[in-house]
C-alpha cells in the first residue's frame, strides 16, 4: 500500500527571528521571504542575494541554524565614533561555530571598502556573540550552486519515503554510475523519482558525479554503505 505524502509545512509557519523588519528595498533589490526550517518559520531577506546566501546555507547540512537580521553589533569606527551594524545573517554550525555573515554585491563591497570595515566591526564582537565575520558576494557562488540549493529547498518540503524506497531499490541492482535520467525512466514514476533523487543527493545517499547542476544529465553513484566501507 502506499503512503500518502504530507508536506513539511502543511502548517502556519512561524514568524520571522530577524531582529529588525526589512527595510524597504532599492532600485535592483527585493523583499524576499523563504519559508524553512523545522518548524517552519518564515526568513526574510532584504534583497536577490541575500535570498540566494540564505537557500545555499539552508541546503549546507553542516549548517544548522540561519538566522537573518541578528542583533546589531556596537562598536568604535577608526575615528573612535559610535556605530551600529546590523549583519545579515547569523549562521550556526552543526558543531556550534557561530559566523556572522555580511552580504553585498561585490561592486559596492570594494567602493566602501568593507572588509576594512568588518574587520573593525570584529574587534568588538565578544567571543559569546560570534566566533568570526564572514563577508559573501556575489563572487562566492555560481548559479548551478544556487539552483541546487533552491532544488533541495524545494524538495524537502515533500516528503514521498515510496518514492524513494523505489529509487534506492532500483540503485541497489546497479553496480555502477547511472544518470539521473535513466533512473527515472527505469522506476516509472516520474517527477517523484526526479524528487526523489534530488532528495537522496540532499542525504548523501546518492553522489553526484563532479560539481555541476542537479539536473536529469547528471550521473549519480550509490554511497557506500558501512558494511560495504568495511569489507573494503
Amino acid at each position: 500500500m502506499t503512503t500518502a505524502k504530507t508536506s513539511a509545512y502543511a502548517c502556519a509557519p512561524e514568524d520571522s527571528r530577524a531582529s529588525r523588519s526589512t527595510i524597504r528595498p532599492s532600485r535592483g533589490s527585493a523583499r524576499v521571504t523563504i519559508i524553512a526550517g523545522t518548524p517552519p518559520r518564515e526568513i526574510r531577506l532584504e534583497s536577490n542575494l541575500e535570498a540566494n546566501v540564505a537557500y545555499i546555507a539552508l541546503a549546507d547540512r553542516r549548517i544548522a541554524d540561519v538566522l537573518e537580521q541578528p542583533p546589531a553589533i556596537d562598536y568604535e569606527d577608526a575615528q573612535g565614533r559610535s556605530r551600529r551594524h546590523t549583519f545579515d545573517f547569523l549562521f550556526t554550525t552543526t558543531e556550534g561555530t557561530r559566523i556572522l555573515v555580511a552580504v553585498k554585491p561585490s561592486r559596492r563591497a570594494e567602493a566602501k571598502d568593507l572588509k576594512a570595515t568588518l574587520r573593525q566591526i570584529a574587534r568588538h564582537i565578544p567571543p559569546s556573540t560570534a566566533d568570526k565575520v564572514l563577508l559573501v558576494t556575489e563572487k562566492n557562488f555560481d548559479r548551478d550552486t544556487v539552483h541546487n540549493a533552491k532544488l533541495i529547498h524545494a524538495v524537502r518540503r515533500d516528503p514521498d519515503p515510496d518514492a524513494e524506497a523505489v529509487v534506492i531499490t532500483l540503485v541497489d541492482t546497479l553496480n555502477g554510475i547511472i544518470t539521473i535520467d535513466d533512473l527515472v525512466k527505469a522506476t516509472g514514476i516520474a517527477a517523484r523519482a526526479f524528487s526523489a533523487c534530488v532528495r537522496l543527493i540532499d542525504r548523501e545517499v546518492l553522489i553526484p558525479i563532479g560539481l555541476q547542476r542537479i539536473d536529469y544529465q547528471l550521473r549519480v553513484v550509490r554511497a557506500p554503505t558501512l558494511a560495504q566501507g568495511v569489507a573494503a
